[in-house]
């Protein structure tokens, strides 16, 4: 459908369909309600749904990362045997890519695709240390990245980013003072006792 540019069709494209049949999320919205497929029906919404909304005044970069999550939905799991919960995959959506979203159209670019330019991915790093992230945020980044470099068999456009160690250039564009993960707990403090 992105090929032929059948935008209308490919708008009404089912992205989840609950139990009683009711489509929750469709290609064409710009905020995809999953619920249907999380695991813990209480968490919070940034857990279950996915936000393109800041993408709308840049149509080819909304295109590309509304491919990219159907991709993890769909695709990656089957591909490369790697399913992960829904709150893994809007995480990795709603805080990692959209860094590198918001960096390419901050910096006028209109593809994902333009990460894979030196002076492009210089930027995406002067951005990302200029917001004084924690090296946990910037690693989410990366790994969001990655991610989306996997889909490259299976997407229309290409990324063929550069070969780092991601934790140590994390650690380098960190804010110093956020280097330490400080969660000490997974599990509530009653529980606990």
């Amino acid at each position: 459908l992105i090929r032929s540019n059948n935008w209308s069709e490919l708008n009404q494209v089912p992205v989840c369909i609950d139990q009683h049949k009711i489509t929750r999320a469709n290609f064409g919205q710009n905020r995809w309600d999953c619920s249907p497929f999380a695991s813990d029906k209480g968490s919070d919404k940034n857990q279950r749904e996915f936000d393109f909304s800041y993408l709308c005044d840049s149509p080819t970069l909304l295109i590309e990362a509304k491919l990219v999550v159907y991709g993890w939905l769909y695709e990656q799991g089957h591909c490369f045997g790697q399913k992960c919960k829904l709150s893994t995959l809007t995480s990795r959506f709603n805080i990692g890519l959209k860094k590198a979203l918001v960096s390419l159209k901050n910096n006028g670019a209109s593809s994902l695709s333009e990460l894979n330019s030196p002076d492009m991915w210089k930027r995406f790093e002067d951005d990302l240390q200029g917001e004084s992230l924690s090296k946990r945020t910037i690693e989410l980044a990366f790994t969001a990245i990655q991610s989306v470099e996997r889909l490259n068999s299976w997407l229309p456009f290409e990324m063929l980013l550069p070969r780092i160690n991601c934790t140590q250039l994390a650690i380098k564009l960190a804010n110093q003072e956020k280097l330490e993960h400080k969660q000490s707990l997974a599990i509530p403090q009653a529980l606990v006792n």
